[in-house]
């Protein structure tokens, strides 16, 4: 079973979603958190409409409170769930793959690594949804090296063509190999490529791990109530 198609238009129900994504992807976090409260509210109003197209941007939203570290990481996957009209991500296909980017990308950032080698082993396995699958794959892959998984080298390499086709992807891909190897000019590298595409927080995160940087980056992940522990 595939992703419902997104119908063109600028119907709230489809325009909101979008914006929510985008906001999730560059690091416009209080604007991600106010237009999926809104729209939540709204959709409830109107009484829980099926539009299943609209549970990966509640993904990207529990992926914003999950960086945030704000408790509400787990209600807004729940949520992505209820809008998806499923139990669990094996009756909503197309929703597995921003899920799993959402929990390997708070993961790598809160440092918690429990679950960290079965999310890694799904984001490579089959995913029903391909416009997030260079996410899901690229957040994996530097999953498994800050986690310090045995298999996080040849993962890298089998995400590398994802780079091709994703810019986000690229840039997370070339930090993970910098994580790796230890290299601050690949650091450099991959802030700039985030700065590129206007991934704000990925480019904060990235200068993070340059010392002279450092503490520039984390005043800047302050500002946007997504600090790192």
């Amino acid at each position: 079973m595939g992703a419902p198609d997104d119908p063109v238009g600028d119907h709230p129900y489809i325009s909101l979603p979008r914006l929510i994504r985008v906001c999730a992807l560059t690091g416009r976090f209080d604007d991600c958190v106010a237009q999926a409260d809104a729209l939540w509210n709204r959709w409830q109003r109107a009484g829980s409409p099926p539009i299943e197209w609209m549970a990966s941007a509640m993904s990207a939203v529990a992926m914003v409170h999950g960086l945030r570290n704000d408790g509400l990481f787990s209600t807004w996957e729940a949520r992505a769930l209820r809008v998806a009209r499923s139990d669990d991500l094996a009756g909503a296909p197309w929703l597995i793959a921003p899920q799993l980017f959402a929990q390997a990308r708070v993961a790598i950032h809160l440092g918690t690594f429990g679950d960290a080698a079965d999310v890694v082993r799904r984001a490579f396995g089959e995913l029903g949804e391909y416009w997030w699958a260079p996410y899901a794959r690229a957040a994996a892959a530097e999953l498994a090296v800050v986690a310090d998984l045995p298999e996080a080298t040849a993962l890298l390499e089998a995400a590398a063509p994802l780079g091709a086709e994703n810019d986000w992807a690229a840039a997370c891909l070339r930090r993970a190999e910098a994580r790796r190897t230890g290299d601050l000019s690949v650091l450099a590298g991959a802030a700039a490529e985030f700065e590129r595409v206007g991934a704000h927080f990925e480019w904060a995160c990235t200068l993070a791990l340059i010392p002279d940087r450092a503490a520039e980056a984390r005043a800047e992940l302050a500002a946007l109530h997504a600090p790192l522990p």
